[in-house]
Parts: structure tokens; sequence; C-alpha cells
């Protein structure tokens, strides 16, 4: 399908291709969860780890008792 669009369209195909790529997975859910979590729904929170692996002692979140 992709191949088609951008076959008959040229880079315009791509890009609108990608688009639609892009708002099929977004509607997709898994396990009750959108398909892109962190991502296609943006809470800042949820980006600590979406692209690099923090720290473990930087993601916790809770106090811990001594």
């Amino acid at each position: 399908m992709g191949i088609f669009i951008a076959n008959l369209l040229g880079l315009f195909g791509i890009i609108i291709g990608l688009i639609l790529l892009v708002l099929h997975l977004s509607s997709i859910r898994s396990f009750g969860e959108p398909y892109l979590t962190p991502l296609a729904p943006f809470k800042l929170k949820a980006q600590k780890d979406s692209i690099v692996r923090l720290p473990k002692w930087f993601l916790e979140t809770t106090k811990r008792k001594k």
C-alpha cells in the first residue's frame, strides 16, 4: 500500500502514508492502553523513560522509610 502511494504521489505520498500510519497507530489500544502510550497522549512525567533509560534512583518517586 505504501509503495503504491509513494509511486503515485512521490514524496508527498510518502508523507501522507506516514501521517496515516501514525494516525492508525495512535488509535490502537493494547491491553486497555494506547499503543503509543508514552508518546501519543503526551504526559510530561511519562517522558522520563521513553527515549533514554534514566538511572533507577532518578525514577523513584516514593520516599523510602529508613
